[in-house]
C-alpha cells in the first residue's frame, strides 16, 4: 500500500516455537498493533516486507525464536524489527499495513515408499556444465581434446553423440530435464526461478522450497509451486526413485530447487530465484525489443575473452569437495552387495567446470599443447543474423573479427583455456570412476554410470561465449552410459536424443514404470545390445535376472525440439532438427522492431552452421516449421513467457525501485544513460503504467 509518509508491515508467526515458519500469504490493510509484551530479538535491513518476513522465518534462537515483525519502510538502516511474542492486540491505523506468519501446513502424509524392484542396479549420475558435446563426437571437426576417463567410460559402455539440451542454460536445462518436462511446462523460463516446491502435486503446498520463500516470500512461491503441480504429480526423477525403493544421495551443483537440498542426503550447492540485479532486469525487459535492449552494451570482445592460466586449482572448492565426498561414499561401501539385499543407490555428483570462471593452469594446458586451436570463422557482419547480431552485442563481442586482428591471440588463447578446463573436468570425473571400480565387492558390474552436462559452450564461435542460442556449440551435450545390458564398445549411436531423454532411461535403468506425460524416451531402447537383451527376456520363461516392468510403449520422433527464453535474447528461440537438417524460428518482436526470419542448417555440408541456407530451401523450412507447429503451440509459449516477464519486471523492478517516480532512474540504471523519452514511452505501454521522462 503506498503512503505519504511511513510504510508499515506487520506480521505474526505463531504460538509455538516450531522452526521453519513461513511467511502468510496475504496482509491485512490498515491494520497496525500495540507491541505491549514482545520482545525484540534483533534489528536487520530488509528492502521489502516479504524479506523481513523471510528473517522473522529463519530466526530461530534463542527459543522461542521470532513470532512476529515489524517492517518500518524502504528507508533503509534497521527497518526489520523481529519480535518474540504476540501483539496485544490490531488496532486501526491510516499508514501502514499487517499481515499474519503462519507455521507450514501439516505436510500431508507420504506415499510408504515401495520395495525397489527385483534386480534394480545401482546408478552412478556424473554431470558436468557447460561441455561442448561436439568435443566427443568423431563425426564432427570440432577440436578434441584428451579425455581418457571418458574415453575409458564410453569403451565400457555406449556415448550418444547427438544429444540437445532442452534449453541452453543452467537451471531451465536442468530442472527440464529432472522434470522429464518442457521448459515451458514446468515454467522455468531463466535462472531466476526454479521448481518451487518439492514432491510434486502433494507438496505444492505444503513443501515450498526453502530458498524460493527466503527470495520471493511464500505468496510467490505458492503460485509458482501451483502453475508447476499439474505437470509435476510426483516430483523429479529423484522424487520417484526414492519412492520405488531407491536410497539417493546427492553431491554438488543441483541449480533446480525443488527442495531437494531438504529432502536428501548429501551437499549441493546453487539455487535459483531471485529477484534483482541488472542482469535479471534486462532479461525481464526482453519484450521491449532490441532498440532498447542493447543500449549500455560497450563491446570489447578481447576484454570479455581474456581469462588466466595461472591459477593453482582451476575449477572450484564446491568441485574439489563434490568429487571428495562421492569417492569417499563409493570406497566407504555405500553401494552395497545387490545380491545380499542391499539398498540399491542412485548417487548424484555434479561438478561446475567447465563452466565460467574460466581458468586454467600449465598442468590442463599442456594437454591442448598439440592441438590445432584457432579463431573460429565467422559469418561476415554483413550477412549476419539480426539475433546473433543482438546477442553478440548483448555479449559485448559484436567486435570480435576486429578485436581478433588488432591481438591474435587472445581468442585462440580463450579457447585453448575453455578446452583445457575440459580436461579438468575429466580428471575429476575419472577420480569418482576409479573410486567405482575399487569400490569394495566390486558393484561395478551391477552399476549403471550416465554421464551428461546441462548444455554446450561457444568458446568464440558466432561472436560469443557463454550458451545462450540454438547452435549446437551451445545446445549440444555429451552423453554415455554403462551398465548390465550396455555391451562394452558399443558403436556411437548417432540417433537424435534430448537431456528430456534422460529421466525415462533412469526408470528403464532402475526397473521402475514411467509416470505419464514424459516428454523424452529412454536412450537405451537405441542400443542394439540393450534390445537384444529385452527380447531375450522376453523370450526366456526363466530369466537370468528379473524382467523390465512394462513401460509406456511410445514411438521415438524423429526429430528433436528445443527452445530458449532467457537472457541474451531478445525473443524466444525454437529449434527442430531432423535427420541432416536444422531449422531455429524466432516468437514475435514488439509491433516497432521486424521479426526475425528463421534460420535453416545442412549439418553435414555446414557442421559450423555458418551458412544460412533458408531462403533457398523454402520446402524445407516449411516441413520442418510444420513440425515445430504439430510438436506445440511455439507462438503461444512465446507469448505466455513474455507475459511472466512484463509481471515480473513490473513487480520487482518498476514497482519495488519505485514506480512511476523512479522509472527513468531504474531503466536508465539497466540500459544506461541514453535510455530517452521515446524509450520511456515505449516502457509505459508495454507495462500499463506512467514512465514520465
Amino acid at each position: 500500500m503506498k503512503t505519504s509518509s511511513l510504510v508499515l508491515s506487520l506480521g505474526v508467526v505463531s504460538a509455538s516455537a516450531a522452526p521453519n515458519l513461513v511467511c502468510g500469504a496475504h496482509r491485512d490493510v490498515g491494520q497496525c498493533y500495540r507491541a505491549g509484551g514482545v520482545k525484540l530479538l534483533v534489528k536487520q535491513n530488509a528492502s521489502s516486507a516479504d524479506g523481513c518476513c523471510a528473517e522473522c522465518a529463519k530466526y530461530t534462537s534463542p527459543a522461542p525464536g521470532c513470532q512476529s515483525w515489524v517492517w518500518t519502510g524502504d528507508k533503509g538502516g534497521e527497518n526489520c524489527h523481529l519480535k518474540s511474542g504476540f501483539p496485544d492486540a490490531l488496532t486501526p491505523c491510516a499508514f501502514g499495513t499487517s499481515g499474519t506468519m503462519t507455521p507450514p501446513p501439516t505436510p500431508p502424509p507420504s506415499p510408504a515408499p515401495v520395495p525397489a524392484p527385483a534386480g534394480a542396479p545401482h546408478i552412478l549420475f556424473l554431470f558436468v556444465d557447460e561441455m561442448d558435446g561436439r568435443t566427443m563426437d568423431p563425426a564432427h571437426p570440432q577440436v578434441k581434446p584428451p579425455l581418457p576417463n571418458l574415453e575409458r567410460l564410453a569403451g565400457a559402455g555406449v556415448q550418444f553423440t547427438t544429444v540437445y539440451a532442452e534449453s541452453p542454460q543452467c537451471v531451465p536445462s536442468r530442472s527440464s530435464m529432472l522434470a522429464g518436462r518442457r521448459t515451458d511446462q514446468i515454467r522455468v523460463w531463466d535462472n531466476f526461478r526454479g521448481i518451487a516446491a518439492s514432491g510434486g502435486n502433494a507438496g505444492a503446498a505444503s513443501r515450498l522450497d526453502a530458498h524460493c520463500v527466503a527470495k520471493l516470500g511464500a505468496p510467490a512461491c505458492a503460485a509458482a509451486a501451483a502453475e508447476q503441480a499439474g505437470v509435476l504429480p510426483d516430483g523429479t526423477f529423484l522424487d520417484r526413485l526414492k519412492a520405488h525403493g531407491y536410497n539417493v544421495t546427492l553431491y554438488g551443483k543441483m541449480h533446480v530447487g525443488a527442495g531437494l537440498d531438504e529432502n536428501f542426503p548429501g551437499e549441493i550447492n546453487a539455487f535459483p530465484f531471485s529477484t534483482g540485479g541488472a542482469k535479471m532486469g534486462r532479461e525481464l525487459a526482453r519484450p521491449l525489443g532490441s532498440a532498447i535492449g542493447l543500449k549500455g552494451a560497450k563491446q570489447d570482445a578481447n576484454r570479455s575473452w581474456t581469462v588466466p592460466d595461472d591459477v593453482a586449482k582451476p575449477a572450484t572448492t564446491n568441485d574439489y569437495n563434490t568429487v571428495d565426498s562421492c569417492t569417499r561414499a563409493l570406497a566407504g561401501g555405500l553401494f552395497g552387495d545387490l545380491d545380499r539385499g542391499a539398498q540399491p543407490q542412485f548417487l548424484y555428483c555434479s561438478i561446475l567446470v567447465p563452466h565460467p570462471p574460466y581458468a586454467s593452469n600449465s598442468t590442463y594446458m599442456a594437454h591442448t599443447a598439440g592441438l590445432n586451436i584457432t579463431y573460429p570463422a565467422q559469418v561476415p557482419l554483413g550477412r549476419l543474423h539480426p539475433n546473433d547480431v543482438f546477442t553478440a552485442t548483448a555479449k559485448h563481442s559484436l567486435d570480435a573479427d576486429a578485436a581478433h586482428a588488432a591481438d591474435p591471440g587472445v581468442a585462440e588463447h580463450f579457447r585453448r583455456v575453455y578446452l583445457s578446463m575440459i580436461t579438468e573436468a575429466d580428471e575429476l570425473l575419472g577420480r569418482v570412476i576409479d573410486a567405482l571400480d575399487g569400490a569394495p565387492g566390486s558393484p561395478r558390474a551391477r552399476t549403471f554410470v550416465i554421464m551428461i552436462s546441462d548444455h554446450g559452450e561457444d568458446a568464440a564461435e558466432h561472436r560469443q561465449s557463454g550458451k545462450n542460442n540454438m547452435y549446437d556449440s551451445a545446445s549440444r551435450v555429451p552423453m554415455i552410459v554403462s551398465g548390465p545390458g550396455i555391451a562394452k564398445g558399443s558403436a556411437p549411436v548417432t540417433a537424435l536424443a534430448s537431456l528430456n531423454d534422460v529421466y525415462p532411461t533412469l526408470m528403464a535403468m532402475a526397473r521402475i514404470p514411467e509416470p505419464e506425460g514424459l516428454a523424452g524416451y529412454s536412450v537405451l531402447d537405441l542400443v542394439p545390445s540393450w534390445q537384444r537383451q529385452q527380447q531375450q527376456q522376453q523370450q526366456q520363461q526363466q530369466q537370468p535376472q528379473p524382467p523390465q516392468p512394462p513401460q509406456r510403449q511410445r514411438a521415438r520422433p524423429d526429430f528433436v525440439v528445443a527452445q530458449y527464453h532467457s537472457v541474451f535474447s531478445v525473443t524466444g528461440q525454437f529449434m527442430v532438427r531432423q535427420g541432416d537438417w536444422k531449422l531455429i524460428a524466432y516468437g514475435d518482436l514488439p509491433p516497432y522492431e521486424e521479426n526475425f526470419p528463421p534460420q535453416l542448417f545442412q549439418l553435414s555440408a555446414d557442421p559450423w552452421e555458418l551458412d544460412d541456407v533458408a531462403k533457398t530451401n523454402p520446402d524445407k523450412v516449411a516441413a520442418l516449421q510444420a513440425i515445430l507447429d504439430g510438436y506445440f503451440d511455439w507462438k503461444a509459449i512465446d507469448a505466455d513467457c513474455k507475459d511472466f516477464d512484463k509481471r515480473w519486471f513490473k513487480e520487482y523492478f518498476y514497482d519495488k525501485l519505485g514506480g512511476a517516480a523512479k522509472c527513468r532512474a531504474t531503466m536508465a540504471g539497466l540500459f544506461g544513460a541514453d535510455f530517452n523519452a521515446s524509450d520511456a514511452q515505449k516502457t509505459a505501454d508495454w507495462l500499463g503504467v506512467d514512465c514520465p521522462f
